[in-house]
């Protein structure tokens, strides 16, 4: 575990320094002999935490079992044990962006209102859980699938901003985003019946009754609607929520896609110009 959370540590570092650095400058201008204009002008730089949800159009054992690397190893008797199904996966997100405003050639300046906007994030485990379980005998089956998330995005954003002082700034536009899995693992709990809203973890000796397998990697590619409010806090700084809604698929290496018809990210966030909002 500790080493895991070393490599997540190590692998998020590098692509933050990476987001730093993105090559996101001029071309020249018609007239070789006068300075070039950079069409695309740094313009901010936003940070947050907050959680992602992705919620399957379908989810089977079939589905799950597709994620392993061998899924006759996983498989039992479920005879007389009464299916539960979790649709939606969960996972909390780290995310660091990096905002360029565009050169508008018609009034010789850019424009502050809208932005190009490159980002990375990385989740926490997102889980997909598929329970059998018999309350009679006392017995549970539990499968899990269980992988880390590196994520790439590209948006366009028009924002303003609001209120008698001007002291909210809004934002919304359109997005895309695509990411692929890492430590991925499928797990196999059997133990004792669970009651509805229990998780598996909660037994004891979990540890003892969990199998672990290799699983697949599994990559997404979303499309969303990006929009927040911010609250104004100084000349440079601003707080607020962002949030984003809308679909994608997810797709299984060397397996099958899986359609994702709700996807929604809740993030607490904070802003930085190094020109005055």
């Amino acid at each position: 575990m500790n080493s895991s959370i070393v490599t997540l540590q190590k692998l998020f570092l590098a692509l933050l320094l990476s987001s730093l650095m993105l090559p996101v400058y001029s071309q020249s201008s018609d007239n070789a002999q006068t300075d070039r204009v950079k069409k695309w002008r740094y313009n901010q730089f936003d940070v947050g935490i907050g959680i992602a949800t992705d919620h399957f159009y379908r989810m089977s054992l079939n589905n799950l079992l597709a994620t392993a690397e061998n899924p006759d190893a996983l498989r039992r008797d479920l005879s007389g044990m009464t299916e539960e199904i979790n649709t939606s996966s969960t996972g909390l997100g780290l995310y660091v962006n990096r905002s360029y405003s565009p050169w508008n050639s018609k009034t010789n300046s850019y424009l502050n209102n809208q932005e190009l906007r490159f980002g990375i994030g990385m989740h926490s485990p997102k889980e997909s859980m598929i329970s059998y379980k018999n309350k009679e005998l006392d017995t549970s089956i539990v499968y899990c699938n269980l992988h880390n998330e590196f994520t790439f995005e590209l948006a366009y954003m028009w924002n303003g901003r609001w209120g008698a002082n001007k002291k909210w700034f809004w934002y919304i536009g359109a997005g895309t985003n695509a990411s692929v899995s890492f430590s991925n693992e499928m797990l196999l709990i059997e133990g004792r019946y669970f009651a509805p809203g229990e998780h598996p973890s909660t037994q004891e000796s979990f540890e003892e009754k969990t199998q672990r397998f290799i699983a697949k990697p599994v990559v997404y590619n979303r499309v969303f609607v990006p929009y927040g409010l911010h609250r104004i806090v100084g000349e440079h700084w601003t707080v607020g929520v962002d949030l984003k809604r809308g679909f994608g698929y997810q797709a299984i290496l060397g397996g099958s896609t899986n359609f994702v018809n709700k996807t929604n990210t809740f993030v607490l966030g904070a802003k930085y110009r190094p020109g005055k909002f």
